[in-house]
């Protein structure tokens, strides 16, 4: 039966559940205190709260001090922004006003105030190369008094600098640039020189992404992959999702790996999860392939423990 939280009476209830089930919830009341009810309003209002506070985890952004930003984008829903649009300078003010002061409100709502604006996609690029694109901007950004950010050399520094708002200029290391300074933009990149190698990684995301499962993730990245003619094998998949991922981000010396002194922060993956998934491992003439049975079919069920720190954080429950 599912039950419904909307009165501090339900809270209750469902508070002397959680502990009924697992005591350890008892622990973590006392220590955390009594978590308060969130009421939130109905239609469109509270789902774009609960989409607000989830991806931008704004209550998360005030505790640790994370300033937030906007980027606002051209109304091009299918093609996220990326397609350049025809906007006269009034219409770049007014779409830029109406994305950033949705976000505002929310941000005034916990208490956090909006740090500064940069245009995303083709509408960024636009501003590069357009007065009146630029000036749309400008006229947004004084609505809220906040900086922009933008490219250097370019109409972003010489506008927003004209109209006297604060500029911060930003540069791209992952892209060219050509013999003037301005960036190259392709959808096919080159290989880069494998003596100096750019460390990527998978990670998981919901906004940018659709899940926070990292086996989910390695199923896309694996079709991908293959989408764009670049075969992903399972051991690839594996290290992208592990040290590849730690080195990206200048911490695979302490995680990523199962080795001698690093942090013992792991999972152990059942490949025997799911009745589909214990026929075709049966099947498995080998270690990369029994891998990508993991990569490719796996979900969480197939997590079977959890260690943080060399602990047992989780054990699931077979049935």
């Amino acid at each position: 039966m599912t039950y419904f939280i909307h009165t501090e009476a339900d809270l209750d209830v469902a508070i002397a559940s959680l502990i009924e089930a697992d005591d350890r919830f008892n622990q973590a009341f006392s220590l955390a205190g009594r978590p308060p009810l969130r009421k939130r309003a109905d239609g469109f209002a509270g789902l774009a709260s609960i989409v607000v506070s989830q991806q931008l985890s704004t209550a998360s952004a005030k505790a640790s001090g994370v300033r937030i930003g906007a980027h606002p984008g051209l109304p091009d829903i299918q093609g996220f922004g990326r397609r350049e649009m025809r906007m006269t300078r009034d219409e770049v003010r007014n779409t830029i006003i109406y994305q950033v002061g949705a976000l505002a409100g929310f941000l005034k709502a916990e208490g956090v105030e909006l740090h500064h604006i940069k245009p995303h996609g083709s509408l960024y690029f636009m501003a590069m190369q357009q007065e009146a694109v630029a000036h749309g901007v400008c006229d947004a950004a004084e609505v809220f008094g906040v900086p922009l950010f933008g490219m250097t050399g370019t109409l972003h520094e010489k506008i927003y600098q004209e109209r006297g708002i604060p500029f911060v200029a930003e540069f791209y290391a992952d892209l060219d640039y050509d013999a003037s300074g301005k960036l190259i933009l392709t959808r096919v990149h080159d290989a880069k020189d494998p003596k100096r190698p750019m460390h990527v990684g998978l990670g998981t995301d919901v906004g940018a992404g659709t899940s926070f499962s990292i086996l989910a993730t390695m199923n896309e990245a694996y079709k991908v992959a293959e989408l764009n003619t670049y075969p992903m094998n399972s051991i690839k998949s594996f290290y992208l999702a592990t040290l590849g991922g730690a080195r990206a981000l200048q911490l695979g010396d302490s995680i990523g790996s199962l080795e001698v002194g690093k942090e013992a922060d792991f999972v152990v993956l059942d490949p025997n999860a799911t009745p589909l998934m214990a026929y075709r491992s049966g099947r498995a003439e080998s270690t990369e392939e029994l891998m990508f049975v993991l990569s490719i079919m796996a979900d969480d069920r197939a997590v079977k423990t959890t260690y943080v720190a060399g602990h047992q954080a989780y054990e699931r429950e077979d049935r």
